[in-house]
């Protein structure tokens, strides 16, 4: 157990990215897929299908030691009421404690539209070849995926690819 968190916060460390690049991976125009997150009270697992209709929707993989992740989160956080109206969707691999230590330092709970868990079949990583964090996934109010960008990304950019 040891050895896989050394090796993950390693690769945290690594793949630790500030400059935002847009990511191409065929996969733009192709609707939301299917995966389930272990939810932040370790019990309920959540699926991405359940998000809401008509919402945007903005995957945001992310290590809880990575400063451009943390960078991000405070972004969210101070500019939720332009964010009210998109799913916020942050998970990671990392162990569910750490994730959960993230979550309660930044008060996570109090925003309706944040859902945070823990990807434990490592699915999204898989499925988009991320290389690092932060990296985001925006996806449109029909579920279509728009555009995957890592490092840290400016909201008005966000709002506007979740158009």
């Amino acid at each position: 157990m040891k050895r896989i968190f050394w090796i993950l916060l390693v690769y945290a460390i690594i793949g630790c990215n500030g400059r935002r690049t847009v990511i191409k991976t065929g996969l733009e125009g192709t609707l939301l897929p299917s995966f389930s997150l272990l939810y932040i009270d370790s019990v309920t697992y959540i699926n991405t299908s359940s998000f809401p209709v008509n919402k945007p929707v903005v995957l945001f993989y992310f290590s809880p030691h990575c400063p451009y992740c943390r960078a991000q989160t405070e972004d969210f956080i101070d500019n939720m009421k332009s964010l009210s109206d998109i799913t916020i969707c942050m998970f990671s691999n990392f162990p569910l404690k750490n994730i959960k230590d993230y979550y309660k330092h930044y008060d996570l709970a109090k925003y309706p539209n944040i859902i945070v868990g823990q990807d434990y079949k490592v699915y999204f990583s898989k499925h988009f070849n991320a290389i690092g964090v932060p990296y985001l996934a925006i996806y449109n109010r029909e579920k279509k995926l728009n555009s995957v960008l890592m490092g840290k990304v400016n909201i008005s950019e966000i709002k506007e690819l979740a158009e």
